[in-house]
């Protein structure tokens, strides 16, 4: 692709991003635009998970190679959503799939096929949770392939699924999983179905989807009871949210029942209700920084609960704009002591580096302050 089309197309997605953004008059012609986005940008991705399946990485590297215009296509849908997404979550999302494409052209450049794999499923991963944490209003469900069905099916099923909830294609993610959770076991089974629960009630808005399959696990006895009898009573008791007001206090009460069980794995229900809630309160943008702090801290929580993707410190940056937005409230409080917990978790219970232990020290002295004044 010449500079003259690359530049275009800056200029097509920059359009669709700011139209998204102010919430663009034409819903039809918005649409269109971010699948042709959506489509671009997986046609990049089909290159580059066909080059992971090859045994040498550097069969397919040369300047000119597709994977290289591959690389660079990713790598302009990254900048440009750092660039024009006004949520803090979803630009922290964007800003860490840059991080990953950064990785990818490295391993692409050095051969190194264990990390461009590893950097791969990361990016996909990253593009899952950007769908995880916005409304599956926007772009909808896509009913069209978008990566070539040779390349879905090279893919161990786990993997083939993240990439089509990564490509908005839901149903046939759910296919995919449906037909994955027969023969599994063990962890592999249950990431499967934590995928799963996550698509059922997020994406698709139907809880009795999960439930179906729990009833399924029960009766061939392939996970702990204990979990399964939880997320089934959880989800019997799943509210319909569709057009109603969103409510922080659901969401504080779902966390509450959520941090009563044994274990967090029991309680993945109800901490996903919470994050669900709290994120639809703060989309809403109504209330004052006190709520708004009330709300960061449940999605800190929650994620730090729920979170497999290490790479993706989300945890850290809800509980510090808890602490930021009102340091004088109790949730501040709480929040701060929680930031603590889950850094000391991430550097293996080791001492804390000297900048982060310093950032640390500001917000507890910032919280210290505020309420010496309240």
């Amino acid at each position: 692709m010449t500079p003259r089309a690359r530049g275009a197309r800056r200029w097509i997605l920059i359009a669709t991003l700011i139209g998204l953004g102010a919430g663009a008059a034409s819903g039809a012609s918005n649409t269109r635009e971010m699948r042709e986005a959506m489509r671009d940008f997986a046609a990049s991705l089909s290159v580059l998970l066909e080059a992971s399946t090859q045994p040498d990485l550097t069969a397919s590297r040369d300047d000119d190679s597709a994977l290289s215009e591959a690389l660079l296509t990713v790598n302009d849908h990254a900048t440009l959503l750092v660039e024009h997404l006004e949520r803090d979550d979803t630009a922290f999302l964007a800003a860490a799939l840059t991080t990953q494409v950064r990785l990818l052209r490295a391993s692409a450049r050095r051969g190194n096929h264990a990390l461009f794999t590893q950097s791969l499923d990361r990016t996909i991963g990253t593009c899952v949770r950007c769908h995880d944490l916005t409304s599956s209003a926007g772009a909808g469900q896509l009913a069209r392939r978008l990566v070539p069905q040779r390349i879905e099916d090279a893919l161990p099923q786990l993997r083939r699924a993240r990439l089509q909830i990564g490509t908005r294609r839901f149903e046939a993610a759910r296919g995919t999983l449906e037909t994955a959770m027969r023969t599994l076991e063990g962890d592999t089974l249950r990431a499967a179905f934590t995928d799963y629960l996550m698509l059922s009630v997020r994406m698709l808005e139907q809880p009795e989807l999960a439930l179906a399959q729990i009833d399924r696990l029960s009766a061939a006895k392939r996970l702990p009871d204990t979990e399964l009898s939880a997320w089934r009573k959880s989800l019997q008791q799943w509210p319909k949210r569709a057009g109603t007001v969103p409510d922080l206090g659901l969401a504080a009460r779902a966390l509450a029942r959520a941090r009563a069980h044994s274990d967090k794995e029991s309680g993945r229900v109800d901490y996903l209700l919470a994050a669900m809630e709290a994120r639809r309160w703060l989309e809403r943008g109504t209330g004052d920084d006190r709520d708004a702090s009330e709300a960061n801290l449940i999605l800190g929580v929650t994620e730090h609960a729920l979170s497999t993707d290490a790479w993706l410190p989300l945890p850290e940056l809800y509980l510090e704009q808890a602490v930021r937005l009102a340091p004088e409230w109790p949730s501040a409080k709480e929040a701060v002591d929680a930031l603590r917990s889950v850094l000391v978790e991430r550097f293996g219970g080791a001492a804390l580096p000297g900048e982060v232990a310093d950032h640390l020290e500001k917000l507890e002295q910032l919280v210290r302050d505020a309420r010496g004044r309240a």
